[in-house]
């Protein structure tokens, strides 16, 4: 008994959860609707073979849609949607959808067991799709989408009213008008830093900010604005995802000196962008998926070594904590993102916006670097700007010693010329008084003279440390320390004689 009344309630609990679920695919509208999305309330059949068409896709047993998108296939799905007008006027409406990978999109209304085509998308470039759509008063309808999805099943449907899809429109346009300004900004602020230190740290970054500023204007469609629906532009994302990889690890080499620390890991990322490099070249060639998901796999792969190497150097580079922070935000919305668009292991709610925000933050934390970056490099400028100075006037002050010497030298050694056979009695004395040794005697001739040590050791055919060292003992027997003092010693002694 007590099972069959469990089992009762069991049936019960189903039945409630099956109209709830049901009562999910309807969506009401209204004069108040503002905007829905209606991405969850859809139910869908996934066409494996590719064969269901407006005629038999109406046979088919529709499924909820699952809290998570499907992740990276290319796949045929279909779409089911009930919309109400709860009003008593006829509505019209814009359905908006942001794709990243449709390769067909169609729009069908059920009409007495038949699918009337509403909407077409030819476009294929385009990523922003909006079409108009209208409900009699007191309507109901059944809407159909039939999707193939080139590189991952994510369809992110919303409907807006005119009123409010003009808001939104304006607000996206002023929002990335206010973003590209500010990177405009960072760049002009980065080449004035790089003009006045000439230092390739502030070039690199511009490479990162720019190659990170055209995916996200790619994602907003911006691409096709300028080119409008042409085959070129279908890989341009592929190019900029290299062009991003590469710019990390040049910024972080010119940030950190991550040669310095890790060589190897220099050759792993560079081999790992070569790998990612050949996936995209044949994702383009074959225009199989398989590719396509190893090449954004290693894409992120790159991006994450570069971060695991930042917080090695947390540390011991004063930069690095820069890197860590800017490169941590950056990849955690970077993940969330690609998490529920690319892969659909997990449906935060998140959109290109997300991506938006973490380019931003990640650009404000590396501008306050640049500004620290470029304060430092200007102090060790004026610091080695000083200490040159210092050294530029020692040595003009010893050249100009040593000019003075150089002069007393020759005017010394003139005089002694002339007077040769009366100072030799003189200097006899002069080296008797002082005790020099014979050897001591004979290096103090060519001292007068004005030889140097070199000279004196090529003249004497002895070794230049043993000239050192009579010299010093001649100083300490006269009670000096230079060479001018030993010439003046001994002109002393002349003029003291009466010479």
């Amino acid at each position: 008994m007590i099972k069959l009344k469990f089992l009762k309630i069991i049936s019960v609990l189903c039945f409630i959860v099956n109209l709830s679920t049901f009562a999910q695919n309807t969506v009401d509208l209204s004069l108040e609707t503002q905007q829905v999305d209606i991405g969850k309330s859809l139910y869908y059949f996934e066409d494996v073979n590719n064969s269901l068409t407006p005629e038999t896709v109406l046979s088919q047993k529709f499924s909820p849609q699952p809290n998570t998108y499907f992740g990276k296939q290319s796949v045929k799905i279909w779409y089911q949607l009930k919309l109400r007008n709860t009003s008593l006027e006829k509505l019209k409406f814009i359905c908006r959808i942001h794709t990243i990978s449709f390769d067909y999109l169609k729009f069908y209304k059920e009409e007495n067991g038949i699918l009337k085509e509403i909407y077409h998308y030819k476009d294929l470039q385009n990523k922003n799709i909006e079409f108009p759509f209208y409900l009699s008063a007191k309507n109901e309808v059944v809407v159909y989408a039939e999707v193939f999805f080139k590189k991952s099943v994510y369809f992110p449907v919303k409907i807006a009213s005119i009123s409010q899809n003009e808001t939104i429109n304006r607000t996206l346009k002023t929002v990335v008008g206010i973003f590209l300004g500010a990177v405009f900004i960072v760049l002009c602020i980065n080449f004035f830093f790089y003009n006045t230190t000439k230092e390739r740290f502030f070039l690199s970054y511009c490479f990162l900010l720019i190659s990170t500023t055209l995916i996200l204007f790619e994602l907003d469609n911006g691409f096709y604005l300028l080119f409008g629906n042409t085959q070129y532009i279908e890989h341009v994302a592929l190019f900029l995802h290299i062009a991003l990889v590469i710019s990390v690890m040049l910024f972080t080499e010119d940030a950190v000196g991550v040669k310095k620390y890790y060589p190897k890991i220099v050759f792993v990322a560079g081999t790992l962008v070569f790998i990612n490099m050949v996936c995209y070249a044949m994702y383009i060639t074959t225009n199989e998926l398989f590719w396509y998901s190893n090449g954004v796999t290693v894409n992120i792969l790159i991006l994450l070594l570069y971060e695991i190497v930042a917080i090695l150097l947390y540390k011991k580079e004063p930069y690095a904590r820069f890197i860590v922070m800017g490169y941590s935000v950056f990849l955690l919305f970077s993940l969330l993102y690609d998490l529920t668009v690319q892969y659909g292991v997990i449906d935060l709610g998140v959109t290109e916006w997300v991506l938006k925000i973490g380019a931003f933050i990640e650009m404000i934390v590396f501008l306050y670097a640049l500004s620290y970056r470029h304060k430092q490099t200007l102090q060790e400028k004026a610091t080695i700007h000083d200490r040159l100075a210092k050294e530029f006037k020692s040595q003009k002050l010893l050249r100009e010693d040593n000019i003075e010497q150089q002069n007393k030298l020759i005017a010394i050694t003139t005089a002694l010329e002339t007077k040769k056979l009366q100072l030799e009695n003189t200097y006899i004395d002069f080296i008797q008084k002082f005790e020099l040794t014979p050897r001591e005697s004979e290096i103090g001739k060519l001292l007068l003279k004005g030889y140097s040590n070199k000279e004196i050791s090529e003249k004497l055919h002895l070794k230049i440390a043993t000239i050192k060292y009579h010299i010093a003992n001649i100083f300490i027997k006269l009670d000096i320390t230079k060479r001018i003092d030993f010439l003046n010693s001994f002109l002393n002694y002349v003029k003291k004689n009466s010479l």
